[in-house]
């Protein structure tokens, strides 16, 4: 079974704060939006004609923005974070958001430009974000050129126009793409094929406790509730609720290590069974990188990483039976370690898959439930540590 995904969804919980998808300010410029005012700044409309230019001027390029001028009244004057755009050559499109990251494809007609947007995440953002006005922004894009080498982004109705400064083609050589599905598919392809699963000796022993949790007290970990779903104790477990379709949620301790294995009991509580849940480690950059050791309730299995947003499996298969537990209600431990650039996963004692991979090297610790076909996926956590492997 091949799970891809759309949407990832941000939950992140630290012990101390619940400061999630913080972002710092970004060394190389600042966003500045400008209220507009008959004395200063002219409606878009009245501004200069932009150069004209071809799609294929501005793709690859991290276009960072700099400045927003609304036409409107109670146009902004500060803003916090990092706001972007990478277009690339199938049509399609990537962004970040402040705290959030999203994809989406694009249209171009001559200088008329429509974008359309994917579900994207749905971090916490600090407060004075504005990175739902900025989605906003983004569904009313109507145009587009350059002047003095910016790109400018016009809005239908003359709401306003967006600056972005060229910052050049970017550092990372894994530029995420957005995966699409056929119109009216709710679910990724599904191969049936049961993969065969080695029976081997069970895994080393760790060396070092770091951190257990049996969920007995209501700590450590967030708690709350939304559109998302719900994060909770209970039955001497802890509960991740995830009502997102195509999603990740996931709630991170502030445990930092490049290497360290996780072991947790997981139950799936209801859902249909197609989703995946499990542990994170390496977690860094408010929640937009990490790898997840994962099971599903069809007996799926799998490694993970999330890469600057973007969600995919490295390595992945479906269990013949001998190993994961898909009866209802059936208690699995699962066990992943991030030792250099090694990742194994074990399933009750078992090795499942190991791959190698070196693209993150340290960060956080955490648990995951994510969504396939179907939103609503109850998973149970319990009897968890992390340890040095």
């Amino acid at each position: 079974m091949y799970k891809t995904y759309l949407a990832l969804v941000c939950i992140p919980s630290l012990m101390l704060s619940l400061a999630a998808c913080t972002v710092g300010q970004t060394p190389t410029a600042e966003i500045q939006l400008v209220e507009e005012t008959p004395t200063t700044t002219p409606p878009p409309s009245a501004t200069v004609p932009l150069d004209m230019v071809t799609i294929e001027e501005i793709l690859d390029v991290q276009w960072l923005l700099n400045t927003v001028i609304e036409s409107v009244p109670g146009g902004k004057d500060e803003a916090f974070g990092e706001y972007n755009l990478l277009f690339m050559g199938d049509d399609t499109f990537t962004f970040r958001a402040d705290c959030n990251h999203g994809a989406g494809s694009y249209r171009v007609d001559g200088s008329s430009m429509s974008l359309e947007i994917d579900p994207l995440t749905l971090g916490i953002c600090e407060p004075g974000s504005f990175s739902e006005q900025f989605v906003s922004w983004l569904g009313s894009v109507s145009s587009y050129g350059l002047r003095e080498g910016e790109l400018v982004l016009r809005l239908a109705e003359g709401q306003g126009e967006m600056w972005y400064s060229n910052m050049g083609v970017p550092e990372s050589t894994h530029t995420p793409t957005p995966t699409s599905f056929p119109e009216g598919t709710v679910t990724p392809t599904v191969t049936t094929e049961e993969t065969p699963t080695p029976i081997v000796d069970a895994p080393p022993q760790p060396a070092e406790i770091i951190f257990s949790d049996d969920f007995s007290v209501n700590q450590y970990w967030y708690t709350g509730s939304g559109s998302f779903g719900e994060f909770r104790f209970v039955g001497g477990a802890y509960e991740i609720t995830n009502d997102v379709l195509f999603a990740n949620l996931w709630s991170v301790r502030s445990i930092e290590r490049e290497d360290i294995g996780q072991e947790v009991d997981l139950k799936l509580q209801s859902g249909q069974g197609d989703g995946f849940y499990g542990v994170m480690c390496r977690v860094n950059n408010d929640v937009d990188n990490y790898y997840a050791f994962t099971i599903g309730g069809d007996g799926f299995y799998g490694i993970g990483i999330m890469e600057a947003g973007v969600f995919r499996f490295l390595d992945q298969g479906v269990d013949s039976g001998e190993v994961i537990d898909t009866t209802p209600l059936a208690i699995n431990k699962l066990r992943g370690d991030c030792i250099g650039d090694v990742l194994t996963l074990y399933v009750n004692d078992q090795l499942m898959v190991e791959v190698t991979e070196r693209t993150h090297t340290s960060g956080e610790v955490g648990l995951v439930n994510g969504t396939s076909g179907e939103p609503g996926q109850v998973v149970r956590f319990d009897n968890y540590s992390a340890f040095r492997p």
